[in-house]
């Protein structure tokens, strides 16, 4: 048995009256306390000149790949040992979404970057580990997008994104914020979507080409985004009577035609129904007050 705060079992294989092998399972970094404890004669003496200690260590022997291009998306697998659940890795500063961890192997999403060599640094119980080689983000592998087209949507979705550019390949695939988009045509130089409901906001194009990540803008070396637009701006009038009667007229940008889909309530709230959109829950909730009307919050769940 052995441990401090902590402790760590270790199975025992093979014992004589002068030694004990066994198998140590896992334990928390640094030095341990080794504790012996033999049933019906107790816990075993340390010798004076001080404690008997094993120490647990990490390190990480490599990374992959070591070239990858400029819009992330690329699984980065660290090879090592000593690897915990609470693992963080950074590339370039930048953070690495982790996908698993095991004692010897973590994988995580690259993130976005600029051209050049970048750093790798793994981070568990306060100590932080220099992997051996660096990451080269390369302008040269990376694909390019010229164009897309629409630059903004409504939030129910509906219509064609198409994006251009040059390298696509005959497959691949695309995601619009963190949500997967089935692609209807793909070809190496134009890609056509259907585009799903989404949330308010900018929400980046990830168009994944194998075996070196995300497409970027040419014009920026950036991923592409697209704008999806639900603005309340005003109501009109903003006087009424309690007993209710009066007509409203609301204006701003991105409301649906589809007037079954629209409730509007008085007082504080004006929202859409909550309503199945290409299975998807799509939920919008706009309030105002006397100081002008703003945009409470939206929400997308998978039925």
């Amino acid at each position: 048995m052995m441990g401090t705060s902590s402790e760590s079992e270790c199975t025992v294989t093979a014992a004589s009256s002068t030694s004990i092998t066994c198998n140590l399972g896992r334990g928390s970094l640094g030095q341990h306390k080794v504790d012996v404890v033999i049933k019906e004669k107790g816990r075993a003496k340390h010798p004076t000149s001080g404690d008997v200690k094993f120490e647990f260590i990490s390190g990480i022997n490599s990374v992959a790949p070591s070239t990858v291009g400029l819009g992330g998306g690329v699984t980065l697998t660290l090879s090592g040992y000593g690897f915990h659940d609470n693992a963080l890795v950074t590339i370039g500063g930048a953070s690495c979404t982790i996908i698993s961890i095991t004692d010897q192997l973590v994988k995580c999403t690259l993130p976005p970057n600029t051209a050049g060599m970048k750093s790798v640094t793994l981070t568990q119980n306060g100590i932080t580990l220099n992997a051996p080689t660096q990451v080269n983000y390369d302008a040269s592998v990376t694909v390019k997008i010229s164009s897309i087209s629409p630059a903004s949507t409504a939030v129910e979705g509906g219509g064609t994104l198409v994006i251009q550019g040059s390298g696509f390949g005959s497959n691949g695939t695309l995601k619009i914020g963190d949500i997967e988009v089935a692609t209807t045509t793909f070809g190496d130089t134009e890609v056509r979507a259907e585009l799903p409901p989404l949330p308010p906001g900018n929400h980046q194009i990830k168009l994944f080409i194998s075996p070196n990540g995300y497409a970027v803008l040419s014009s920026t070396n950036q991923l592409a985004e697209i704008e999806v637009i639900l603005k309340l701006q005003n109501v009109f009038p903003r006087l009424g009577s309690v007993l209710g009667g009066t007509r409203l007229t609301l204006t701003g940008e991105g409301f649906t035609t589809n007037k079954n889909l629209i409730e509007v309530k008085g007082g504080i709230m004006v929202s859409v129904k909550c309503v199945w959109l290409r299975n998807r829950l799509l939920k919008v909730s706009m309030s105002y007050n006397q100081d002008g009307i703003t945009i409470c919050h939206m929400c997308l769940a998978q039925k």
